[in-house]
């Protein structure tokens, strides 16, 4: 999926996200979301911070810099102090308030994304994890803001899952991110090789091998697998960042294994919070 479709998507979720915020009244803003610890209003302000950081991200990183922001250059643990503390500030303010911000941070966000198509060869952004392809840190974007438009919705609507609209494209940002959360590549009971068949418009098939300390994806037409999963972008998502519980998804017939089942259900079961 190329990078235009990638951004067509996140602004299609971007109109519907910003939407479904201005419309909630400002009790709600201060409900808990399914982010622990968060409210809705500190998911929100999440996201934007997100935006902020990714968008000055991509802008370095046209630039030639791939290195972290100034604040991050003296050490990841005051970078994080410093988000906290942000956060924190931006709680005492108004709903208005904080959906201009989130405004301010996406109009910027547009013009990067735009400027990826003109950005040098090889350039690079940065990310807490490291330098990243510019495609890369757009899809993150995408990635962030579909999980925690969830973390929101999911509070006020138990049955919701990831946008339907733009569950294909969320699709395709999640084998670049599985290997963060997951937490068994040193267990020999997990070792193997999986193929995850996600349903969707146009479907997705992923390789991936376990073992040797590491999570590697495979390249397309892969080998013999030792087990298949079938399920869907949404279901796929919110196992792999420990959002949900894989058994929900069994039980409602979204996620099915064949081959060696009992390292398929390890597979799944080993994943921790992204």
């Amino acid at each position: 999926m190329d990078t235009a479709t990638i951004r067509r998507a996140i602004d299609e979720l971007d109109s519907v996200f910003r939407s479904d915020m201005e419309a909630l009244p400002a009790t709600a803003w201060e409900q808990p979301s399914d982010c622990d610890g968060w409210s809705v209003a500190g998911a929100f302000i999440h996201i934007v911070m997100v935006c902020e950081l990714l968008q000055d991200s991509l802008a370095r990183g046209r630039a030639g810099d791939p290195g972290p922001p100034l604040i991050a250059r003296d050490g990841m643990q005051a970078w994080r102090a410093a988000r906290g503390e942000r956060l924190k500030e931006a709680l005492t303010q108004s709903p208005g308030e904080l959906l201009a911000w989130y405004d301010r941070a996406r109009a910027a966000m547009t013009t990067e994304l735009v400027a990826i198509s003109d950005a040098p060869a090889g350039a690079q952004g940065w990310h807490p994890i490291g330098a990243r392809p510019l495609a890369w840190v757009q899809d993150q974007w995408l990635f962030e803001v579909a999980l925690h438009d969830w973390d929101i919705r999911v509070t006020l609507d138990p049955a919701a899952d990831i946008r339907p609209s733009i569950q294909a494209a969320f699709a395709r940002t999640l084998p670049d991110r599985i290997e963060r959360g997951f937490s068994a590549a040193d267990d020999p009971a997990v070792a193997g090789t999986y193929r995850i068949k996600v349903s969707g418009e146009p479907p997705l098939t992923v390789s991936m091998q376990v073992g040797n300390g590491g999570v590697a994806v495979l390249p397309d037409g892969a080998g013999l697998s030792t087990a298949t999963i079938h399920t869907d972008p949404s279901a796929l998502g919110l196992v792999t960042t420990n959002r949900r519980p894989v058994e929900q998804f069994v039980s409602a017939g979204r996620w099915r294994a064949t081959g060696d089942t009992t390292r398929a259900d390890a597979f799944a079961r080993a994943f921790r919070s992204y």
